[in-house]
């Protein structure tokens, strides 16, 4: 009992400072796609999918943010040029992981617009952990779109799908469109219907 109260404490502190580095840098042209959907419990061991134009620049931000956090480090992880993991640890035991995919990144399923035009659709996203935040999310229908081609990719992860079941039938209707402008997919394809 008493290590469970340790560990969410722990979390909630590790996520603060997060989501203070999120709201120090929400000026910068980036958005936190598919949202975990404990949201902003976000349990220890996730990741943040960061869509980003600049992604030397945001490795900068975390570095000088994170130069002066006791028992924090990161660790880069090169996928390729265009996407690159950071892995977060407190006191050398990994926490979360930044997975970031600049504008040139080359996807096998979608085209080369989608990932600007999901950061130009930036939201601001407000909510509390202990003092209010605000964070870059896509817009709604970015949100899904982002979530239908995780899912695709990831058939395993349902958790999309369930999100995308809870569109109602205009929104799906919307969203295939959207779908169709960057992939050779369509909605009826992604989820089986």
């Amino acid at each position: 009992m008493i290590k469970k109260i340790i560990s969410k404490i722990l979390q909630y502190r590790h996520l603060f400072l997060i989501f203070t580095f999120f709201d120090y840098i929400k000026d910068e042209k980036f958005v936190i796609v598919r949202l975990n959907l404990n949201f902003p419990n976000v349990p220890m061991g996730s990741d943040f999918d960061i869509f980003i134009y600049d992604i030397p620049n945001f490795e900068n931000h975390l570095n000088n943010f994170l130069k002066n956090k006791k028992n924090y480090s990161i660790r880069k992880i090169l996928i390729n040029s265009n996407s690159i993991q950071f892995d977060l640890s407190y006191k050398l035991k990994f926490i979360y992981k930044f997975d970031l995919y600049d504008v040139n990144y080359n996807s096998d399923i979608f085209n080369d617009k989608l990932i600007s035009d999901t950061i130009d659709s930036k939201k601001e996203k407000k909510f509390y952990l202990f003092k209010k935040f605000s964070l870059n999310v896509p817009g709604f229908i970015y949100n899904h779109l982002t979530r239908a081609m995780e899912y695709y990719k990831n058939p395993h992860k349902t958790h999309h799908l369930n999100e995308l079941r809870k569109l109602d039938s205009i929104q799906s209707q919307r969203l295939d469109l959207e779908i169709k402008k960057y992939s050779q997919l369509n909605l009826g394809k992604i989820i089986n219907i």
